[in-house]
């Protein structure tokens, strides 16, 4: 699987445990609060990784530069390992190896997360995972954590359903009946599930979605044009009163090597008529 001369994810050889190894550290370390230090020493990890998870596991990385940037660990559906390379993280890589994971387990996916671990939360339900049960700290670092779930089609918990990115391309203008219909038929936006199920009448989403490509500067004036319709519109945010606890957004900067931004544009308590705050969602492993 390649994404143009950028990265390309491939399944990872004996040769590779090392390096991906050597990323899961750097990883760890440098996500220390958010995630608690590891238990064992470096040395004493690196050689539990390379002589005995890795052999018995489907193991994949993502290549750059011909260096080794990110890496995944399945042991059936379940994702033991999901760490990018912090140069790395929030251009694509982690996304990529979701989705392979995804493309090999079409049914369903497992994992734990720890429950401080707000980014790779939000990146997880981005992806159509959902909270199913959690732990006050039955693991090795004795942190509460997470389980989450993932299941093709279906809405877990009841309120997002699994999402999937957009084609790529340039910087373009896309119709309100263009992004409807693809969201309905094909991206599973949650805005695309509520249009038919709550009745809202589509035509007030008459802003055309902005797709932004490249750069930072772009991609902030596609949220920020698309986070000032909204607010600007009463009677939609009246309209949509009964997805108080649910969220909904769109999606900008499709290229895989930049991420993919998912504007939230309603959050939980934020339904009342002539609110002028939004939330945006641009953590992304």
């Amino acid at each position: 699987m390649a994404f143009g001369d950028v990265f390309r994810v491939r399944r990872a050889e004996q040769a590779d445990y090392v390096a991906a190894t050597e990323v899961l550290l750097r990883s760890r370390h440098a996500s220390v609060p958010a995630i608690p230090p590891l238990v064992h020493l470096d040395e004493e990890a690196e050689k539990h990784f390379v002589e005995t998870v890795m052999p018995s596991a489907e193991v994949w990385v993502v290549e750059t530069d011909s260096a080794v940037s990110g890496v995944l660990v399945l042991e059936g559906n379940w994702i033991a390992q999901l760490y990018i390379d912090p140069d790395w993280t929030n251009h694509g890589p982690g996304t990529a190896l979701i989705e392979l994971a995804k493309v090999d387990h079409p049914e369903a996916l497992e994992l734990w997360t720890f429950e401080s671990n707000r980014a790779a939360q939000r990146f997880y339900e981005r992806h159509g995972f959902r909270a199913v049960g959690g732990t006050d700290g039955d693991n090795e670092e004795g942190e509460p954590d997470i389980h989450y779930r993932w299941v093709r089609g279906n809405v877990v918990s009841g309120d997002r359903v699994d999402t999937k990115r957009p084609p790529t391309g340039t910087l373009e203008t896309v119709s309100r009946t263009t992004v409807v219909h693809n969201q309905v038929d094909e991206y599973d936006v949650y805005i695309g599930r509520a249009v038919p199920e709550h009745g809202i009448d589509d035509s007030k989403w008459g802003n055309p979605f902005v797709m932004a490509n490249d750069s930072d500067a772009e991609r902030e004036r596609a949220i920020n044009a698309y986070r000032e319709w909204v607010v600007a519109q009463p009677e939609l945010m009246s309209s949509l009163e009964e997805l108080r606890s649910k969220r909904l957004g769109c999606w900008c900067a499709p290229r895989p090597c930049h991420g993919d931004v998912l504007v939230e544009i309603l959050d939980r308590g934020l339904m009342a008529m002539g609110e002028s705050e939004s939330s945006t969602n641009e953590q992304q492993l």
